[in-house]
């Protein structure tokens, strides 16, 4: 399939379900980039500690097998594939792609103080062992005898005080679920102040480069299937790219603006901006838990996150509509459930008897 057929709009039909679509597509977009997430037991990706993006998982080639090559080049080449194609499609998915990941498929260089933000405890070692690092330079510059440099590198300790002998450092990765070593027989090659700058390099260069350059590439190749990848380069920031991807991480003033809620979600058929259902539903959004967020916009447009704009970014606006006691058959309005037209944001429910019961019926 060349670039423009891939470029076409997907229509998505469940079999055995009747729906098509701006739903079922939402849908399946989620459960493909959730399948994507978790593939290899979530193994596939290293998950940034601080930021929660995403960055492939080191492999190491000295013990990888063909058949495993195989299997992550095609996932990752599925990755670029689905997230060109969600780009082209304007569809929102739940893979943040971490900023270094972007940086390094656009050949920017690395090092060390960008692990500061994706993962502040690799950052800190390294910078704690570039100090004595330093320190040994230092030392062998210094004018006097090499048993006066050779005392001096034994008392020389961390910028907390540590040794590295108390460290207990090997030559192997560090913070990864695997034993990837480093060099031969690196998980029985202690650090040192003689070797630690060639251990904050390896580490660095696996990193970045030698043990996820295989998933870069087949990233890249199932990207620029779809889409060139240079036309990336055009943005400011690489969080442009995630809110254009993955959506928009609303300010904590948005979801607290009632005045904004209601410019962007109205009361329509059998509701007015007096009734109070739906202003009890403006106050649920209100008072709603942080962590529960992100499962009431997936219920609602069938992603995780709202695009730019928030909710007046949608495409259609929310509405909330009454279902009329008529249609009820006899059930109580209290036991009837809202339900959500997905493709057009069509909110439906009763005229609940209070608050709390509403609250109740949307958690």
């Amino acid at each position: 399939m060349d670039r423009l057929e891939k470029r076409k709009s997907l229509d998505i039909r469940f079999k055995g379900e009747e729906g098509t679509g701006l739903g079922p597509t939402y849908e399946y977009f989620t459960l493909l980039a959730n399948n994507i997430k978790d593939a290899k037991d979530g193994k596939l990706w290293r998950v940034g500690s601080s930021d929660g993006s995403l960055f492939p998982s080191p492999v190491d080639h000295k013990t990888i097998t063909e058949a495993q090559v195989t299997e992550v080049m095609n996932l990752f080449r599925l990755a670029g594939t689905f997230i060109a194609k969600s780009i082209v499609d304007d569809k929102l998915i739940d893979l943040p792609i971490s900023n270094l990941m972007w940086d390094l498929l656009i050949g920017k260089k690395l090092n060390l103080f960008d692990l500061k933000d994706f993962d502040p405890a690799q950052f800190k070692l390294l910078c704690e062992l570039q100090t004595v690092a330093n320190r040994k330079r230092e030392i062998e510059e210094m004018q006097c005898d090499l048993e006066s440099k050779n005392r001096l590198k034994q008392g020389t300790r961390t910028a907390s005080g540590t040794t590295l002998e108390d460290l207990s450092l090997y030559f192997i990765l560090p913070n990864h679920h695997e034993e990837i070593e480093l060099v031969h027989d690196g998980k029985n090659t202690e650090v040192t102040i003689d070797n630690v700058q060639e251990f904050i390099d390896l580490v660095l260069h696996s990193t970045f480069y030698d043990c996820v350059n295989l998933q870069l590439q087949a990233f890249k190749k199932g990207f620029n299937s779809v889409l060139p990848l240079d036309s990336i380069r055009t943005f400011a920031t690489r969080g442009e790219i995630e809110t254009m991807i993955c959506g928009q991480l609303m300010d904590e003033t948005e979801w607290k603006d009632i005045a904004k809620l209601k410019r962007a979600i109205k009361a329509d058929h059998g509701f007015t901006s007096e009734s109070q259902s739906y202003n009890d539903f403006l106050r649920f959004i209100v008072e709603m838990p942080i962590d529960f967020r992100s499962k009431f916009i997936q219920w609602l447009t069938g992603s995780k996150r709202l695009p730019k704009g928030g909710f007046c970014g949608l495409e259609n606006q929310v509405s909330v509509n009454r279902v009329v006691d008529s249609s009820l058959r006899g059930v109580s309005p209290d036991e009837h459930c809202p339900s959500v037209n997905t493709c057009l944001h069509y909110v439906k429910f009763p005229a609940y008897s209070s608050y709390e019961v509403l609250q109740r019926k949307f958690e």
